[in-house]
């Protein structure tokens, strides 16, 4: 820092007060830029600061406008760097400032404004906190007196000033005008709110109500007063709360209170209820005042004292005020208005149809007229004077309050016949309604009823199950029963809720017969007129909210609109295709745009295609294909993947196992949409995106012909061309990942041999084959998944030349010993399926010690299941005498011998005598050898023997037994374990059993080794229920053995085997278990109903269902705290494996899974580390996993069958949680922004996330922090950065420049806004508002959030050249040879 610059700042300020105008702005310009650089570095005393203070004082007083507007942006970085003194001495000299040569009188007080926002300008998180309390304290002892006109703290504390001017605020007041003072006030409540004293904040608030109740205040200055009053009521304790609503019941409650003065109030009430959590109590008495606005009398009294019949405007502001007020309570308070759902129903619908100037009585609601033209009759001038009817905006609001009444009591609406048929009648009637805001309104919210009334679907069945599971669906010998760890399907088996795919016809399904959905169907005729009226002719907004509509009508009904089909897709037609020309209209994408009206008609057309049957919209796709194959090579980016996501359902119309009839017009259709593709993806300057998507669309087209049904729709001409097509798209870097997920797809859609020609697959596996080396994870991965796709599930190698498959086993060896788990299991897959069909033998030398390496490796245990489908492939081969040899040669005792002797089994028992070794060989090693791990060996390939050769076994119980009493506690485990095994694969359990069981007698040791023998028959052996007669002592023998900490686990896994075994006897007495004084056999209990929640198939479900819900809930109360960590796994496993099971028990579940999200204190505990005390959570796992139940939750649930509000309390608090919480908070909450949850519960707590991320970005690490701590932080501050810019996306502030509007107090920014669909996103979601043009109104009004992403952007560039930095210094240090972590 140059030592000049002190200096440099006097010599600037003496320029301040040259004659000449232009040196005076250069001077300034000049002293800014040095401040904004040096900041505090540059540390000018005292006296210095002063004088820099008074120049600018001086400058403000400029005639020059210019010079006096450069001086307020100096005022900002001098706030940050200029001497404490100088800021009181500088904020008393302006405020007492009288500006004579001034062109605004207002300047004074935006120049104190400007050093008040000065810190949030910068971001609290960048400022020191001395810097802080220092602005703070010059605002207290100067800047507040000076406004309210006194001094709120006692004169007796020392510093503080004893004799403030009159109040700024009341000279405003007293002369009627507006010096901008209150501006500053809600600037000091808004930055510095939580640092005033309870006397300040109480001096700010009189001041402010006193501006409000003014007759000579402004209609502006009392919007900003109240705005203030919201801004200071989120640090009212509850008395003084109460105190204030008192006095504004009292003000309420006058006889002669004027409208106006009356709206102002109740628009303070919603103010209040977004700026505290405390109001809910006080509805009762609050609540009957909006009601009151609201009513039928005060209508009706209004009308009598208007003059000559002329309403008075106010009164409307007035209804309009107290039904935004209403939609805040409704949507802050859900549970407090409950009590009013009838009042508040009641002033909403009569208001929804208020419109004093227009009525539509004289038309046939029943028959509506398809003729009329509602642009043209919404223009008449005979329905009076519109520049004077405020009505609209009434009903508006009564729209969006109607909406916020069904998002905040949606199971009542639901639930309750009566409410919903009333509500859906009167939004139908409104369809006429002749304002466009007000029209929109009332589509987006029967829109958002129809989504809420959405059935729930069953999931499509999965066409290819073997496709899930490729590295286990191959193992031949898994005999068992139950479901195998790591097989379990139960997630196919789950609901899923939400859209269906279309892949086949939709199953004809009876109507409900009672409740909302069956009142839907019976409107859904009269609907689906009114909607396609409006599509037919209206204006482009309106259209394109009908469109939305009538596409969530049609997923909640799973299609249903068969006789409106012909007509409802010409329509379609018109909008997708306007001129008729195959023009182009998609030029831009605004909202109400014809680009956004085509995309929502394409969007309709897909839908239609999904939800009905077949046979209905075959006939009509001669009429929909062309107009969409226009849009499909659309240059909108956005328009054109619509399109193509549309032919996609076409297409599976077309095709089997959806397509009705067969004929020569369907492959026409079929070959013309294989042209549009083929276009699309050609194009080389099109979106990737778009070609992306084409390619994939083609891959479907050509694998749902592969069958013998589909193969008559295409030619073998067109088939090889698209083929050919698909290969050369491969060779594109950008392309090839599509081109081989495509690929892989059209091998598991085919059904048909020969599908494909062999030349084309042998140079399309060789090109996937040669990118198995490549650094590409994505693509090796792709490549590796197509490979076994064919190779693996079609036995493609034996239709591949001898060369083909010798270079795929080149080329897949080295994956073997890569050590990558994703990359060796498929790899395995491939090489049994090779072993298997492939003509060439696949054990050479170099594949052996690849195997030999993986087998010693510590991977083995993880791809057991593979190896041995890939040993019996080989062994059957009669070619594994060489692995053999090698196996027991170079591995042997190397590696795990649970592993070794496994494999080597399989390979034995499969060779038959071809691998060079026999059974006796084991059996004497097991005899001679001392060496205890040869022994485990022996007999780890002994208990395979004996698993795979089943009753033709000749191993005997007393072989393994005999090992028991081994001093070796490895040998003898290995020998109950081989027992176990030898027993389950010999089939007859009833020889074995007593052996076995006659071990029990024994010690401890004895029946811990029992068990492990148990464990292993019930795992393997079929027929289990032989062991019945034995089955009370065991579970005696496994009770016992639950109460021993070592033996815990393996009487868990065998009490639930018996429970599965034998529910009807053992589910009830392992219920009982949990009831046990115990806490360990509690755990054990727990640990087995884990066991069989994962280890069951749905055939067992009936004996869990009738006790589940006590079952678990007595779980998670449990009092040890090791079973309650035991038990939030044991409900995920059930949540996952017993899907259907637990989704009706959720609401009385997820609270006590909630309840372990909060940190419990006595679990938290303090060690002594030398001088340092350190503290230790123990807890913190447990919160760990109630975080991850909570996003499988929101995972796969809907969120209607959740308490999400409650949820989305604990996200937020989990933001101040560990790291490992946080980020997954993180990403729940931006799951909760896409749709999981209400628009409004986001943004409601936008506020409180801010909260948390500041003090993630303000957390200053010591200077001996760790590595791995600043590590920690420097991913939170990434984690809350991102998140919060996503967030901002889809929640941006509301207002021009990004901050809150003075004086809205409705709870319009609590939804969507814009019209959904009009951008490139296709998510689902709420219809967003269309407001009037008073401004920006589709993001979220609040100011702190609008703050903090200002602040962000600056933080976000800081991380980024910091980032920019670190990546220069470590790509610099690795050119120079330097390692560099």
């Amino acid at each position: 820092m140059s030592n000049r610059a002190p200096g440099l700042v006097v010599e600037l300020t003496a320029k301040l007060y040259d004659a000449d105008s232009d040196i005076r702005y250069m001077s300034l310009n000049d002293l800014s830029t040095l401040f904004k650089e040096k900041g505090p570095a540059i540390t000018p005393d005292l006296h210095a600061c002063n004088k820099v203070a008074d120049g600018f004082v001086n400058t403000l007083n400029d005639p020059n406008g210019e010079v006096q507007n450069l001086t307020i942006k100096c005022l900002d970085p001098f706030t940050l760097a200029s001497h404490p003194e100088t800021l009181r001495t500088l904020l008393q000299k302006l405020t007492t400032l009288t500006t004579e040569n001034a062109v605004d009188s207002s300047v004074s007080a935006m120049a104190v404004r400007a050093m008040v926002v000065a810190i949030p300008n910068h971001g609290f998180f960048r400022v020191s906190q001395q810097r802080l309390t220092d602005m703070y304290l010059a605002i207290s002892r100067v800047l507040i007196p000076c406004l309210v006109g006194y001094n709120p703290i006692t004169q007796k504390e020392k510093g503080l000033t004893t004799s403030p001017p009159t109040g700024l605020l009341e000279r405003d007041l007293e002369q009627g005008t507006d010096s901008n003072y209150i501006d500053v006030l809600i600037e000091i409540t808004k930055s510095f709110g939580r640092f005033l004293r309870k006397e300040e904040r109480q001096a700010l608030l009189d001041v402010s109500m006193k501006l409000l109740e003014s007759e000579r205040a402004g209609s502006a200055m009392k919007k900003k007063a109240l705005q203030a009053i919201s801004r200071l009521a989120k640090f009212f304790s509850p008395e003084v709360l109460s105190t204030f609503l008192s006095h504004l019941m009292e003000s309420l409650r006058q006889p002669h209170i004027t409208v106006a003065n009356r709206r102002l109030y109740i628009s303070l009430l919603g103010s209040l209820a977004q700026a505290t959590k405390h109001l809910g109590p006080h509805l009762k008495t609050l609540s009957p005042f909006i009601f009151a606005a609201l009513s039928q009398a005060d209508l009706d009294q209004q009308m009598e004292n208007s003059d000559e019949g002329e309403r008075d405007p106010q009164g409307d502001e007035l209804r309009e005020a107290a039904l935004a007020t209403l939609e805040t309570l409704l949507l802050v308070f859900p549970q407090d208005m409950a009590l009013f759902q009838d009042e508040t129903l009641q002033a909403v619908i009569r208001f929804l149809k208020y419109d004093p100037n227009f009525s539509f009585e004289d038309m046939d609601e029943d028959e509506p007229d398809e003729d009329l033209d509602l642009d043209e009759d919404f223009e008449q001038d005979d329905v009076g004077d519109d520049d004077d009817d405020f009505s609209w905006k009434v009903r508006r609001a009564a729209a969006k309050t109607l909406y916020s009444f069904i998002a905040s009591n949606t199971n009542t609406v639901l639930e309750t016949p009566s409410i919903f048929e009333t509500i859906l009648k009167v939004l139908v009637e409104r369809f006429k309604e002749r304002e466009e805001n007000v029209r929109l309104q009332v589509l987006q919210t029967i829109s958002y009823l129809i989504q809420n009334t959405q059935q729930h679907v069953e999931p499509e069945p999965p066409q290819f199950p073997e496709a899930i599971d490729q590295t286990t669906a191959q193992i031949p010998y898994s005999s068992s029963r139950k479901r195998r760890r790591g097989e379990s399907y139960a997630m196919l088996e789950s609901p899923k809720f939400g859209r269906f795919t279309g892949s086949v016809s939709p199953a004809s399904r009876s109507p409900p017969r009672e409740g909302a959905a069956a009142y839907l169907v019976k409107m859904k005729p009269h609907i689906t007129k009114e909607l396609l009226a409006l599509i037919k002719s209206s204006t482009p907004a309106s259209k394109q909210t009908a469109l939305v509509a009538l596409r969530d009508l049609v997923i909640a009904q799973r299609g249903g609109l068969d006789e409106f089909l012909n007509e409802t897709l010409g329509l379609l037609n018109d909008h997708i295709d306007p001129a008729g020309k195959n023009v182009d209209v998609a030029v831009g994408s605004g909202t109400g745009s014809a680009a956004s009206v085509q995309i929502e008609a394409i969007r309709l057309a897909s839908d239609l295609a999904k939800a009905h049957s077949s046979s209905a919209i075959q006939p009509l796709m001669a009429k929909a294909i062309p107009v969409v194959v226009s849009a499909a090579r659309s240059r909108s980016p956005t328009v054109s993947s619509e399109a193509l996501g549309t032919l996609e359902q076409f297409i599976k119309v077309l095709t089997p196992p959806r397509i009705a009839n067969v004929n020569q017009k369907t492959s026409a259709q079929l070959e013309q949409l294989i042209n549009v593709l083929v276009d699309v993806m050609s194009v080389k300057t099109a979106d990737l995106a778009i070609r992306q998507k084409a390619i994939s669309i083609l891959g479907i087209l050509l694998g749902r012909t592969c069958n013998s049904k589909g193969s008559k729709l295409l030619s073998e001409t067109k088939r090889r061309e698209s083929l050919n097509q698909l290969y050369e798209m491969s060779k594109n870097e950008t392309l090839r990942h599509a081109t081989y997920t495509t690929i892989n797809t059209m091998g598991k859609t085919g059904t048909s041999d020969g599908t494909f020609d062999s030349s084309w697959l042998s140079k399309v596996l060789l090109d996937m084959s040669d990118h198995l080396r490549r650094t590409d994870r994505s693509i090796r991965g792709a490549s590796l998944v197509a490979l076994r796709t064919f190779i693996s599930d079609r036995a493609a190698s034996s239709d591949l030349d001898d060369k083909t498959n010798k270079q795929l086993i080149s080329d897949l060896q080295p994956l073997l010993v890569s050590g990558d788990l994703h990359m060796i299991g498929p790899c395995l897959v491939i090489f049994a399926a090779m072993a298997r069909d492939c003509s060439v033998d696949i054990v050479d030398d170099d594949f052996v010690a690849n195997i030999c390496s993986l087998v010693a490796s510590d991977n083995a245990s993880l791809a057991i299941d593979q190896l041995c489908v890939l040993m019996n492939s080989i062994g059957q081969r009669g070619n594994g005498k060489s692995l053999m040899q090698a196996l027991l040669q170079n591995v042997g005792i190397g590696g795990s011998p649970a592993v070794v002797g496994k494999v080597i089994g399989e390979l034995l028992v499969a060779g038959e005598g071809s691998v060079g070794v026999k059974i006796p060989d084991f059996l004497n090693e097991l005899k001679t050898t001392r060496d205890n791990k040869r022994k485990c060996l022996a007999l780890s390939v002994l208990g395979e023997v004996g698993l795979r050769s089943g009753p033709s076994s000749s191993l005997t119980p007393e072989l393994f037994t005999s090992h028991f009493i081994s001093k070796s506690e490895d040998v003898s485990l290995a020998a109950a374990t081989a027992l176990g095994r030898v027993a389950a694969g010999s089939g007859n359990i009833k020889s074995y059993a007593p052996v076995i069981l006659s071990n029990l007698k024994g010690g401890a040791r004895d029946q811990y080794l029992v068990l492990h023998s148990v464990k292993e028959l019930f795992q393997y052996g079929d027929n289990a229920t032989e062991m019945g007669p034995f089955m009370g002592p065991l579970w005696e023998a496994s009770v016992a053995a639950a109460r021993e900490e070592k033996s815990r686990t393996i009487g868990a896994e065998c009490v639930a085997n018996l429970a599965i075994v034998d529910p009807n006897t053992y589910l009830s007495s392992l219920r009982e278990l949990l009831n046990d004084q115990g806490s360990s056999v509690r755990g054990t209990a727990i640990l087995a109903f884990r066991d069989v929640f994962t280890a069951t198939d749905t055939s067992y479900d009936k004996h869990l269902e009738p006790t589940l819900m006590e079952v678990l809930a007595a779980m998670l109360k449990d009092e040890d705290v090791e079973n309650r960590r035991s038990a939030l796994n044991t409900f995920n496993a059930a949540f996952r494996g017993k899907f259907k099971l637990v989704l009706p028990h959720l609401p009385g579940l997820v609270p006590l899974i909630i309840k372990h999200t909060h940190a419990d204190p006595a679990l938290i505990r303090e060690i002594d580390m030398g001088p340092f005390k350190h503290k230790i959570d123990d807890g913190l796992e447990f919160r760990k996993v109630a975080y991850e139940i909570l996003y499988s939750l929101l995972e796969l649930t809907v969120t209607t069958q959740i308490d999400i509000s409650a949820i989305y309390d604990r996200l937020v608090d989990g933001l101040g949680d560990d790291h490992s919480i946080r980020s997954l908070c993180n990403l729940m909450i931006l799951k909760m922004a896409r749709g999981r949850a209400p628009r409004e519960e986001t943004s409601a707590r936008l506020d409180l996330v801010v909260d948390k991320y500041r003090v993630i970005l303000a957390t200053q690490l010591k200077e001996t922090a760790v590595r791995y701590e600043i590590e920690q932080q420097e991913e939170a501050i990434k984690g809350a950065v991102k998140t919060s810019l996503e967030l901002a996306s889809t929640f941006p502030p509301k207002g021009p420049h990004g901050g809150e509007q003075a004086g809205n107090t409705g709870a319009q920014g609590t939804r969507m806004g814009g019209v959904r669909g009009s951008g490139t996103s296709g998510s689902r979601g709420v219809v967003r508002n269309v407001e009037d043009d008073k401004g920006d109104t589709t993001g979220v009004r609040s100011a702190k959030w609008a703050t903090f992403l200002s602040e962000l952007w600056t933080k976000k560039a800081e991380m980024c050249k910091e980032w920019d930095k670190q990546r220069r210094a470590a790509a610099a240090a690795k050119q120079n040879g330097v390692s560099n972590e």
